[in-house]
């Protein structure tokens, strides 16, 4: 697409380098590898949510914004009904404390990400489809560096030759739907909104995950899970919905 988009206008290098090496690079190398050194893909998908509240703590600190009462109740809310999710993924494992660190840094760097998207502001251009293409070039070389180095030419021959049509289709799902459709729609709302308001959303990702692997993988979605789930979706209610004022008696 970078072919037949133009760089958006008010996009500037050093932006565009840092939300891609953090959100579109560091974030994604530091999950898989925290998944390859055991981190189950559950517990990964839940413990990344950490970026919203990082993302809160740097607007608040760096850029000046308070969070009004209602949203901090909603957050904490939300959070509440993380904590239940997590509670009920990597029972009986033991996870490696160096993957626990990587899925963290993995948070961290889609925090600051998110941060560089509300420091370029609303015409930053990282809420576009135009944008979200020029940001997906930063990680190429870097990522083939990486992987030339810890995994050399021999992997990438064998990936070519044990691929399956069902990698291709995640493959163009998270290409086309989940990275230039859903992060132009998240670099908007970022760019527009305070992050207290925009970032909880992300909570939403192990809710719709445990939903798709119940109803795709036959996976169980125990009580707990979805007591999490509804904790999640009324923490968000309180942060964006406003109560209607009382009218006051004639």
């Amino acid at each position: 697409p970078v072919l037949f988009l133009p760089k958006p206008p008010g996009m500037q290098s050093k932006h565009l380098l840092i939300v891609g090496l953090t959100a579109f690079l560091g974030q994604y190398i530091f999950l898989f590898v925290a998944m390859k050194l055991g981190m189950p893909a559950g517990l990964s998908s839940v413990t990344l949510q950490l970026q919203v509240f990082i993302t809160i703590l740097l607007s608040v600190l760096l850029l000046g914004e308070r969070p009004k009462a209602r949203q901090m109740i909603g957050a904490a809310v939300a959070m509440a009904g993380l904590a239940a999710i997590i509670s009920t993924v990597g029972e009986g494992t033991s996870i490696p404390a160096i993957a626990m660190l990587f899925i963290v840094l993995a948070a961290v760097t889609w925090a600051i990400g998110n941060f560089t998207v509300k420091l370029a502001g609303p015409d930053g251009g990282f809420g576009t489809l135009s944008g979200v293409a020029w940001i997906s070039l930063v990680p190429i070389l870097p990522a083939f560096a990486l992987s030339y180095v810890f995994e050399g030419l021999g992997q990438w021959l064998h990936m070519w030759q044990t691929v399956r049509p069902i990698s291709l289709l995640a493959l163009a799902f998270t290409v086309v739907f989940s990275t230039w459709i859903g992060f132009a729609i998240w670099g908007k709302l970022l760019s527009t909104y305070t992050a207290s308001v925009a970032a909880p959303f992300a909570l939403l990702v192990p809710v719709f995950g445990g939903l798709s692997a119940f109803l795709l993988l036959g996976e169980t979605l125990t009580p707990l899970r979805m007591a999490g789930s509804l904790l999640i979706f009324a923490g968000l209610a309180i942060i964006v919905l406003r109560l209607p004022k009382r009218v006051a008696a004639q």
